[in-house]
């Protein structure tokens, strides 16, 4: 099984916290943090060749976000491929907050993905569980 932790990225590590949390060892993690990352025809292809081989795409969103690529990917992901969607957020991270406005556009967000048929979760905790508990 292949599963591409996308999500918040930058100073956030919920990638590493999540790893921990796995106890199988028959899926293969793609994490697409990338040192002086640039959108070009090269990561694009890259992207669409990685998206297209995964088995699950995870979305974790969380503050601080600094752009909105992971948003976009996540509503387009939804659309295209609902069945492979894990989707939670956190209103909270590291001391650093979400406003009550990004909460209910998050809220929004949710419900778009949910109505596409992608799996919505509490937090990284149960899609672990998921994971976890798949055959």
């Amino acid at each position: 099984m292949k599963v591409n932790l996308g999500g918040v990225c930058g100073t956030n590590n919920w990638r590493e916290t999540f790893l921990k949390m796995i106890t199988r060892n028959d899926i293969e993690f793609f994490n697409p943090v990338v040192k002086n990352w640039k959108w070009n025809n090269d990561t694009k292809k890259e992207k669409e060749n990685r998206i297209n081989s995964c088995d699950y795409l995870i979305y974790y969103l969380a503050p601080p976000m600094h752009g909105f690529s992971s948003v976009a990917s996540l509503i387009d992901y939804s659309n295209k491929f609902p069945e492979k969607i894990l989707f939670t957020y956190s209103n909270e991270y590291e001391n650093k907050k979400f406003t009550s406005h990004q909460i209910e556009s998050l809220k929004v967000v949710e419900d778009i993905v949910r109505n596409n048929g992608g799996k919505v979760f509490k937090n990284l905790q149960e899609i672990s569980e998921f994971l976890n508990d798949l055959k």
